[in-house]
This record gives structure tokens, sequence and C-alpha cells, in this order.
């Protein structure tokens, strides 16, 4: 299996937004939650997505050595009234700094293919190993967040998989419950065949589109 990983230079916290006020009976939001909002600030910004219960979560993503430096209540405080004056008021002074007590910074774990100079995203090739197992979603690709289409890959892989099971004419749900022996020395004892064509079709056809996307969302 060829597999490499790397950590990015940024991290992230994640912050929240409180519901808004209470009206005819019910929470209220404070801002759209009809709309992804973003505040961009060079290296670092700040994200917020809407909760059921009206409040945002709110996410940090900021380089290593920048969010270092927010050590202090006095440090935080000044730091956002600086960068996000409007987001500050939102959030408030006080669960910011619980938050930022609370709430642990996160790595960005970038990982992929080992034949590019560049690592970009997690990705292990080939994704199967015969016909016994195969790893799909974030075990077998991770990427960074900031395209989105993290979740979307991981259901993709699924529907991606199932299609060639499919054309194949194999049952991967009865493959899966079928009792096992172990591999004799030649490796080739219990082996489905038409499973392990499946797999390997999918190893080798869905690497370079996880790429593609891997490589978007770190550009994004």
């Amino acid at each position: 299996m060829d597999y490499q990983q790397e950590y990015i230079a940024h991290e992230y916290i994640e912050l929240r937004m409180p519901p808004g006020p209470v009206v005819d009976g019910s929470a209220t939001f404070l801002i759209d939650p009809n709309h992804l909002h973003i505040w961009p600030r060079h290296s670092f910004m700040l994200i917020a997505l809407p909760n059921k219960d009206k409040s945002f979560t709110c996410t940090l993503f900021a380089p290593k050595e920048e969010l270092a430096r927010l050590d202090r209540p006095h440090t935080i405080l000044t730091w956002f009234r600086t960068h996000f004056p409007d987001a500050l008021a939102l959030i408030g002074e006080d669960t910011l700094l619980v938050d930022f007590a609370r709430n642990p910074r996160s790595s960005l774990i970038s990982i992929k293919h080992g034949s590019s100079p560049k690592i970009l995203a997690r990705q292990a090739r080939p994704y199967h190993y015969r016909d016994r197992a195969i790893i799909i979603g974030d075990a077998a690709h991770s990427m960074v967040p900031f395209y989105g289409q993290g979740l979307n890959c991981g259901l993709e892989d699924v529907r991606v998989l199932q299609t060639i099971f499919s054309a194949r004419g194999v049952d991967g749900y009865a493959n899966s419950r079928k009792p096992r022996v172990h591999f004799e020395a030649n490796g080739e004892a219990d082996v489905d065949k038409a499973l392990e064509a499946a797999l390997e079709e999918y190893s080798r056809t869905r690497h370079e589109d996880l790429t593609a996307i891997s490589e978007l969302a770190m550009k994004n």
C-alpha cells in the first residue's frame, strides 16, 4: 500500500455563536441561517454554520503560530476586536473565552498518494486487499474541509462501489458474511475472484477523482 500523510500549517478551533432572542416563544438565529458565513482574513478565516437549536458553530482556521499567540484572555479579545469585531459582537466575549479555554485546537491532516511531490490529501493506494477488505471515506482519503466535499466523497465512494458490484454481478453483502479460511502458502485458497476483481477496479478507477477533489479542497 502506498500511503503518506502530512499535517498542514493550519489548525482549527470550534467556537459557538448562541441563539438569538426568543420571539413568540421560539429562539431565533442571530444571522441568516440560509447562507454560509465566512470572514476571510488573509492567512486565517472564521466560518459559521447553523444548528437546529438556532446557534451557530463557528470554526476558526489559522496558522499554528497565530493560534499559539492566543494564550491569554486579553490577547484573545484584542485579536478578535481587531480582526473579527462583528463576529465577536455576535459570539460574545464571555462565550468566546470559555470556548477557547475548553475546546481543543485540532490539526488538519493532508494525505495523498505518494507519487505526487506535494502531498495534498490523505489517500492510501490501493484501497483494497484481495477480496478481504476495502477502505473508503476518510479512512482512505481524508482531505482538508475548505471545499466542503469530504462527506460527499465518502458517500460517493459507496455509490461507485455499489455500481461496480452491480455491473459485475457481485453481492457485496452476501460475500461479507461468508465464512472464510486462512490463505494457503500460495495465497489462492478461498479467494472470491469476482469480488477481488471488483475491488481492484474500484481502486484503479476511483483514485484519480479522489486526487482531484483533494487538490481542489486544498487550493480553495
